[in-house]
């Protein structure tokens, strides 16, 4: 059931990406906290991380962030990102440094779900390749 409704979500925003582009923001510097691979080494793939005390201010900033890529061009990656289990915002993370921005309160629970999915074109590849992506904090 959960599995459902994830795909679905996913099925809905790839279609959304695809008609009208991308929400990814411009690049991301934070340190990361946490970070996994999508494509070759698995798809889809996830980060879990929990928000820690100690917390100066009410809400900080978040970005995934693409960090290194060998992705063949006929596949692009999305990432979805939801905090406390409510969607919160997705984008599309092929290109080398790009990056999805949000914000997380102290103790909140984020999820970053990342997929590849094939756009077609006249590129034949033979390994699908990945990309790494990591999950920043300001």
């Amino acid at each position: 059931m959960y599995y459902l409704k994830l795909s679905r979500i996913f099925t809905l925003t790839c279609m959304f990406f695809i008609l009208f582009g991308s929400l990814a923001s411009a690049q991301c510097t934070y340190p990361a906290v946490a970070s996994n691979c999508v494509g070759a080494c698995g798809s889809p793939s996830e980060i879990n991380y929990t928000v820690s005390p100690p917390c100066l201010v009410k809400a900080r900033k978040y970005c995934v962030t693409n960090d290194n890529s060998s992705l063949c061009p006929n596949n692009n990656a999305i990432a979805i990102v939801y905090v406390d289990g409510v969607f919160v915002t997705s984008g599309n993370i092929t290109a080398v440094g790009s990056s999805v921005g949000f914000k997380a309160k102290c103790g909140s629970d984020i999820r970053v779900f990342a997929f590849t999915y094939y756009i077609g074109g006249p590129i034949q590849c033979v390994w699908q390749g990945q990309i790494n992506y990591s999950l920043r904090q300001q």
